[in-house]
């Protein structure tokens, strides 16, 4: 799997020596409270997530997850990101999402992250469109994606049921045709 960098990160296939740190982001509620997996409640939860869909996905070539990792740590994740064709890939869809591990909120490496992701998404699957979609009350996440250039299109009122409850659903895109040409280089 590829590896992509940022002035300040580094996005890489998540790796064994990185269930740890997993396990320390993904085991706070405050990370998992708006995602759609589960609060990993075990070492062996975050080694079910290496094992059964991070690996799984590198043997069919998905670029899902990349581990976000520091450059001045690379070998240390402080979060995940990833994406893949939604469920009818006749629709050139792709959809994709990110988690940050609490010490590293509000310092924009979710957006630096995402500003790598998409480009990277439409040069490996040339979809028509990359999308994410939001807990409703996620203003942070929502944010995240606006800064990054996605566009707002629009709530899905109670369009998921997740820890006992409906969540309204806020959904952002970019078409191939909106995303910005690559500098030089």
């Amino acid at each position: 799997m590829t590896t992509l960098a940022t002035p300040r990160l580094i996005l890489r296939p998540v790796v064994e020596a990185d269930v740890d740190a997993i396990f320390a982001g993904c085991s706070n509620p405050r990370v998992t409270e708006h995602t759609i997996f589960e609060t990993h409640t075990s070492r062996a939860d975050s080694e079910s997530f290496y094992r059964d869909y991070a690996l799984k996905n590198y043997e069919q070539n998905l670029p899902d997850p990349f581990a976000i990792a520091l450059k001045s740590e690379p070998g240390h994740l402080i979060g995940c990101c990833g994406g893949k064709w939604t469920e009818t890939r006749c629709n050139r869809s792709v959809e994709f999402g990110y988690w940050i591990a609490e010490p590293h909120w509000n310092r924009g490496y979710a957006t630096e992250a995402v500003r790598a992701l998409v480009p990277f998404l439409f040069e490996h699957f040339a979809p028509q469109r990359v999308q994410a979609h939001v807990n409703a009350v996620n203003r942070a996440s929502a944010r995240v994606l606006e800064k990054a250039g996605l566009s707002y299109e629009g709530t899905f009122r109670q369009a998921a049921f997740r820890r006992g409850r409906f969540w309204d659903v806020m959904m952002y895109s970019i078409l191939a045709s909106e995303l910005p040409a690559p500098g030089p280089a």
